[in-house]
């Protein structure tokens, strides 16, 4: 009997959640294995009859407050959050993301496990240092304790790691010159189209994180610069907490979660990930490369991804400081 835990549902709302579903589908739990899945409020669809659920509590809350002070990340699991495994033996354990480890390794304290990074924020806080980038406060917080629970990760020999980049993977070989870890390469089926002229440019995503910073850094860089110089061109930016970036005077538009069965200007648009400072692998890389749809990308929002996708068709992938001479050429 073998332990999964997955911290979000395997579904595809979501590019965390894909990856789950990705993880999920890779391992294909047996009926007699212990299937554990987070969220934030409700069971999930993709949880058996069987399966256990925990819930992480809201970002504002007494208890988040409690954590951060103590040290934890807000979303973290605790002993006490996963006791119902206590009288359990299991002859495999893996934890989907890092909120389980510290749970698990008190329950388990000898037990080898194998656990899987979405990210690893100690690479990030050190591009962000040496770059001099403003990940914001709650990002900055956040690498802080995820680097603290991974510093304990990287040496604990009795887990075997997961890694989403070759990227990711060589700066943990880099710093502890052990070979106990593998990639996990997402498959991806190509999905090119026939294109016409570029009439809107697209950012098709929730904006949390470090994806805010990034969005703002091309709604106040870039943007400008080609509204200026292009003004039939059109921005329009989908998913969460987009509203609040609606300025039809300079032809942006924030429409909020895409409700649409298909991808919006499919083949019109130009899709953008400006990602400033990388980390894990982006989800909306492969669902671009699915859905068919063209796009430009920072080689930060590219890592995880094999360089023969770029084919100055469908896939750009262009350095921060040319995005504006580039964008416009292809404009």
């Amino acid at each position: 009997m073998d332990l999964y835990l997955f911290p979000a549902p395997a579904d595809d709302h979501g590019g965390y959640n894909i990856a789950v579903k990705d993880a999920y589908l890779k391992f294909t739990p047996r009926d007699d294995d212990v299937v554990v899945w987070a969220n934030l409020f409700e069971r999930p669809h993709c949880a058996k009859d069987g399966d256990y659920v925990v819930f992480y509590k809201p970002f504002k809350s007494f208890h988040t407050i409690c954590k951060l002070l103590s040290g934890f990340l807000n979303y973290e699991f605790s002993e006490k959050d996963l006791e119902f495994l206590k009288s359990k033996e299991f002859d495999n354990i893996h934890c989907d993301d890092i909120v389980f480890y510290r749970a698990i390794r008190k329950l388990y304290p000898n037990k080898k496990i194998s656990l899987r990074f979405h990210n690893v924020f100690s690479r990030i806080y050190d591009r962000c240092y040496m770059l001099n980038i403003n990940a914001g406060w709650r990002l900055y917080g956040k690498m802080v304790l995820s680097r603290y629970i991974e510093r304990k990760i990287f040496n604990d020999n009795n887990v075997f790691k997961y890694f989403l980049t070759k990227e990711d993977a060589e700066y943990y070989h880099l710093i502890t010159g052990a070979e106990d870890y593998q990639v996990w390469n997402m498959s991806i089926i190509k999905n090119a189209k026939k294109y016409e002229q570029i009439k809107h440019v697209v950012w098709y995503g929730g904006i949390e994180g470090h994806k805010q910073s990034s969005v703002e850094w091309f709604i106040k860089d870039v943007w400008p610069f080609i509204f200026e110089n292009k003004s039939d061109i059109d921005f329009h930016l989908y998913g969460n907490y987009t509203e609040s970036y609606n300025n039809p005077t300079m032809h942006i538009y924030g429409h909020g979660r895409y409700d649409g069965n298909d991808m919006p200007f499919v083949t019109s648009g130009l899709f953008i990930n400006p990602d400033l400072m990388g980390g894990g692998i982006k989800i909306k890389i492969k669902t671009y490369l699915e859905s068919g749809v063209r796009f430009i990308s920072t080689p930060f929002g590219f890592e995880g991804y094999d360089n023969s996708y770029v084919d100055n068709n469908q896939c750009y992938v262009v350095p921060i400081n040319d995005w504006k001479d580039f964008l416009l050429r292809i404009l």
